[in-house]
């Protein structure tokens, strides 16, 4: 059971219980599991793993930085669970303070993507962030490849502030990007 002080939101999506959430130590398995693991092949084609260190390194220090996140928040990193299983977490780094971030979605288990769970989310995860943390914009930065997500923001209003050629974050490969840009105001 879920210490109710780092449950941000519950809600069901298609008769699955959700629960959002502070992240703890052992979340850090999935996460190095998404990034190294068999089904991370997706990935691979726009970031440079590498960058990370190893699968191991991945492990520890995100078990570290987990464990050393304070249960009152605010959180940096949020955690999905569907019916009692870790299955993603939406982060931001790239941190201005009281000005803006980089917002980013990872869906860890595959059978769990395109299935409307950051649809139903977005909206509360994007507000969570712009007011724990006082900022006056997020910036989603997405591969014009990736379709459901460009999908996903035009669906909830925003608009794309143009293509750029370039990296997305330190680890992301060269590529053409979409920017959209979450004001405090949505």
């Amino acid at each position: 059971m879920e210490n109710k002080s780092t449950i941000l939101l519950e809600k069901t999506i298609q008769g699955h219980h959700l629960i959002l959430r502070a992240p703890k130590p052992s979340d850090a398995v999935h996460v190095a599991e998404y990034w190294f693991g068999p089904a991370s092949a997706h990935l691979l084609a726009f970031t440079d793993v590498t960058a990370f260190g190893t699968k191991e390194e991945v492990l520890a220090q995100t078990e570290k930085f987990f464990a050393s996140i304070s249960q009152q928040g605010p959180w940096s990193t949020l955690v999905m669970d569907v019916d009692g299983r870790p299955t993603g977490n939406v982060l931001i780094n790239g941190l201005v303070p009281e000005e803006e971030a980089l917002v980013h979605v990872h869906i860890w288990d595959p059978t769990l993507r395109r299935m409307g769970i950051a649809s139903l989310l977005a909206r509360d995860v994007f507000a969570y962030f712009l007011d724990a943390f006082k900022l006056k914009r997020l910036i989603l930065q997405v591969q014009t490849e990736n379709t459901p997500v460009i999908r996903l923001m035009e669906s909830l209003g925003l608009q794309s502030e143009g293509t750029y050629f370039g990296k997305a974050a330190p680890i992301c490969k060269e590529g053409n990007y979409k920017r959209f840009v979450i004001p405090r105001s949505q």
